[in-house]
């Protein structure tokens, strides 16, 4: 039986916090700078300070070496994930009206 409400908008705030989640998994995968060769997960003072910076831990929590290969194995899965749905080419229309175009993250600032 179908319902008979309208379906429900998106809103700001529930735009926000999307947005805000999205930026938490950015920021998160972007922690290995592989061309400068940076690793800020490498060892679990650095996980500790990224999980504090971005409000996920507190001052008296203590990340282990266990905490970190958990952290990077979940880090690399993601790129993984991420990478696998960025092969398709950057801009082609799907039909001769549509100009619908495949955004790559470097076309958003």
């Amino acid at each position: 039986m179908r319902s008979s409400r309208p379906p429900r908008l998106v809103t700001g705030d529930m735009l926000t916090q999307v947005m805000s989640n999205l930026e938490l998994i950015r920021d998160f995968v972007n922690t290995a700078d592989l061309e400068g060769g940076e690793d800020r997960l490498a060892d679990a003072r650095g996980l500790q300070y990224w999980l504090l910076f971005h409000g996920l831990a507190e001052l008296h929590d203590r990340a282990s070496d266990v905490d970190v290969a958990t952290a990077l194995d979940v880090r690399e899965s993601l790129r993984e994930l991420l990478r696998a749905h960025n092969e398709r080419p950057r801009c082609q229309p799907a039909a001769e009206h549509d100009e619908t175009c495949a955004v790559s993250s470097d076309q958003i600032a």
